[in-house]
């Protein structure tokens, strides 16, 4: 398993981060938007009402291929800004990009993508 160099030590690669990474890179230039992750947000509301509830996001993770229930749910948690039982739209995911945008140039690569998304699984 390849490794990622991070501040504090090593964290492993994650080859499902990459995958979602990948399926939403719409215009293939190795980086991501608040767009893009709007659209990873309509991907995971499977019922188009503007938010993310836990089971819809098991259910499409598990549609996904992104990992076991336990990281599923992992990630949810943590992405639940406010720990209202949702993720929603506002005010969620405006912080949800910031997490993740860890160098704050307004873009989230392939690197912050992964290390993000595997701090906020386990």
């Amino acid at each position: 398993m390849a490794r990622l160099c991070y501040p504090t030590g090593h964290i492993s690669d994650n080859a499902n981060a990459r995958k979602l990474f990948a399926r939403v890179d719409m215009d293939n230039d190795s980086s991501l938007s608040i767009q893009d992750f709007e659209g990873i947000f309509k991907r995971f509301d499977l019922n188009g009402d503007d938010k993310i509830e836990r089971g819809e996001f098991v259910k499409h993770w598990a549609i996904e291929k992104l990992g076991t229930p336990p990281e599923a749910v992992n990630l949810f948690n943590n992405l639940d800004v406010n720990k209202d039982g949702v993720i929603s739209h506002s005010p969620d995911l405006p912080f949800i990009f910031i997490w993740f945008d860890s160098d704050v140039n307004g873009q989230v690569n392939e690197a912050e993508f992964v290390v993000t998304w595997q701090k906020l699984t386990t």
